[in-house]
């Protein structure tokens, strides 16, 4: 699988003030999927991290890309969940029935967790609804949140976030060729502060080979599956189990 992470890449003090600047956009009722370009001028700090991030750590990986989709997750009831999907633009999805990816999917960890981000090897094929194989993961990742770690797969896995997830904070963006016809630059501005970056290494996830909860039944698209979930798993980890 194309699944990379990064132990951590930014500081306490970093996650704290974009953690803050999420709350703030919360407040003031602005969440949504935004717009930024690459070379645009940035207007807080959630977008000056989203360009300088990519710059450091996946440019030389995507010179056609021009701009970037951004969004976060914060999460204030335990049921709460992010169900099995594929990100796209939503657009083309919701009116012409068909899937176009992004170049890579990304997440920023901006606080300790227990709920990992989970990817399958499932993958997006083609543009029709159900051109995903294979039908049942031989694969699944397991993302643990840690604080400032950062975390990229391949826009075609299926992935999701499942129950337990409350104060859960996380910042995403997707790599774009082109600017999908929505998205549109934030209204929240703010005193754009520079996120301060430790240069970290991409890791693979490892193998687990430790003892596994009973089997959680799930679906995507109509179709059921089982999930093998890790029993322990610690902050900052990224463990695949085989199916």
């Amino acid at each position: 699988m194309n699944v990379k992470s990064y132990d951590q890449i930014i500081d306490s003090y970093t996650c704290g003030f974009l953690k803050h600047e999420c709350k703030q956009i919360e407040e003031y009722n602005l969440v949504g999927n935004h717009w930024v370009g690459l070379y645009d001028d940035p207007v807080n700090s959630l977008e000056k991290y989203v360009q300088d991030s990519f710059d450091m750590y996946l440019a030389d990986q995507f010179p056609n890309a021009i701009g970037f989709e951004w969004w976060f997750h914060s999460y204030d009831d335990e049921d709460k969940f992010l169900p099995f999907h594929v990100d796209c633009d939503e657009y083309i999805r919701k009116n012409d029935g068909r899937y176009v990816l992004p170049l890579i999917s990304t997440v920023t960890y901006l606080n300790l967790h227990r709920s990992p981000t989970i990817v399958l090897d499932m993958a997006q094929f083609g543009e029709d609804i159900m051109q995903f194989e294979p039908r049942k993961p031989t694969e699944v990742t397991y993302s643990v949140p840690g604080e400032g770690k950062f975390f990229t797969f391949d826009s075609r896995y299926i992935h999701g976030v499942q129950d337990g997830n409350i104060d859960r904070y996380t910042l995403m963006y997707n790599v774009w060729h082109y600017r999908p016809e929505t998205l549109m630059r934030t209204d929240f501005r703010s005193s754009v502060k520079d996120s301060q970056f430790f240069k970290c290494e991409s890791e693979d996830p490892k193998l687990y080979l430790g003892q596994l909860r009973c089997p959680c039944q799930t679906s995507y698209n109509g179709v059921e599956f089982e999930l093998k979930v890790p029993r322990i798993m610690n902050y900052h980890e990224t463990w695949v189990v085989k199916h």
